[in-house]
C-alpha cells in the first residue's frame, strides 16, 4: 500500500519517495495511452508506472482527476507523469507516464530514492473545483432543498457537475440556478476555513473526513484551505439526468 501524503497537505507539491518497482503498461493499456497521447494537446506517451512507497500525487477517484507531474533521481533521471491512478485492491498508487530521452526503466531501481514535484497550477485547480462541488451541497441544503441528496459528482474542470437524488419540477430549475449562485456566492465571502479529519483503523487504512459550511462527508480528495480560494463559482444549469438532478457550474 503506498502511503498517501497528499491527504495531509493539498499545498505540499514537493517530496521525496523511494521506488518500489517499475513496470511497463500492459499492451492494451499502452495502445490506448498512446491513443489519447496523439490528441493535438498531448506532448507524452505514457509506458511506464512508477509504484513509490509514498506519494504526494493524487491518484483520479472520488470524481477528481489524477495529479500530474515529474519524478526524477540523483542522476537526473526523469520520469514525466501524465496520471495517476490506484489499485484498490492493494492501495498501490500508480504513476503513469514515460522516461525522457528515451531512457529505459532500468536505469530506476528498486529502493531508489526519487524527488516527486506534483504540477501546481493543476492541482490547485483541481482543489478548487472538488471544493466547489462540496460547497454546492451545503448551498442546496441553505436554499430549503436538503430533500436532494448528493449522489455523485464529477470535478473535472472540463464540465463538473453533482447529480442528486430527487426531482426537481421543471418549473423551478431556473429560480433554484438563482438561489444557489447567491449562496455559493455568499458562503465562498465568508472565506471560512474548509477542516479535514483523519482517523486510521487497525488496518492501516484511513478514514477522511471533508467539512465545509456546515456540511460533513468522507473524502479523499484534495481541497482549499478555505472557502475564499474557491474564486470565482457559477451554478450555471439545473436539469433531470434519468432519476437524478443534475447541477452544472464552473470555476474560473
Amino acid at each position: 500500500m503506498t502511503e498517501q501524503l497528499y491527504f495531509y497537505d493539498t499545498y505540499r507539491f514537493e517530496g521525496t519517495g523511494r521506488v518500489v518497482r517499475v513496470e511497463a503498461l500492459p499492451t492494451e493499456t499502452a495502445g490506448v495511452a498512446a491513443a489519447a497521447a496523439a490528441a493535438p494537446d498531448a506532448v507524452v506517451t505514457p509506458t511506464h508506472r512508477v509504484i513509490l512507497d509514498k506519494t504526494l500525487f493524487h491518484p483520479q477517484g472520488g470524481g477528481q482527476p489524477g495529479d500530474r507531474g515529474v519524478l526524477k533521481n540523483e542522476q537526473g533521471m526523469t520520469f514525466r507523469v501524465t496520471d495517476t491512478r490506484t489499485d484498490r485492491a492493494t492501495g498501490e498508487i500508480f504513476h503513469v507516464g514515460a522516461f525522457e530521452g528515451g531512457v529505459e526503466s532500468e536505469g530506476l531501481g528498486e529502493g531508489e530514492e526519487v524527488t516527486v514535484a506534483v504540477d501546481e497550477p493543476f492541482r490547485r485547480l483541481n482543489a478548487r473545483v472538488h471544493s466547489a462541488g462540496h460547497l454546492l451541497d451545503s448551498a442546496m441544503r441553505n436554499v430549503g432543498r436538503a430533500d436532494l441528496e448528493p449522489a455523485k459528482g464529477y470535478h473535472f474542470d472540463d464540465g463538473p457537475y453533482v447529480e442528486y437524488a430527487g426531482s426537481v419540477a421543471e418549473a423551478d430549475r431556473a429560480p433554484l440556478v438563482e438561489q444557489l449562485n447567491a449562496e455559493t456566492k455568499r458562503l465562498i465571502a465568508t472565506a471560512e476555513r474548509v477542516e479535514v479529519t483523519m482517523t486510521k483503523g487497525n488496518d492501516g487504512t484511513i478514514a477522511r473526513v471533508v467539512a465545509m459550511a456546515g456540511t460533513a462527508c468522507p473524502c479523499g480528495g484534495t481541497h482549499v484551505a478555505g472557502l475564499g480560494d474557491i474564486g470565482q463559482m457559477t451554478i450555471t444549469k439545473v436539469q433531470k439526468k434519468k432519476k437524478l438532478v443534475r447541477v452544472s457550474y464552473s470555476v474560473e
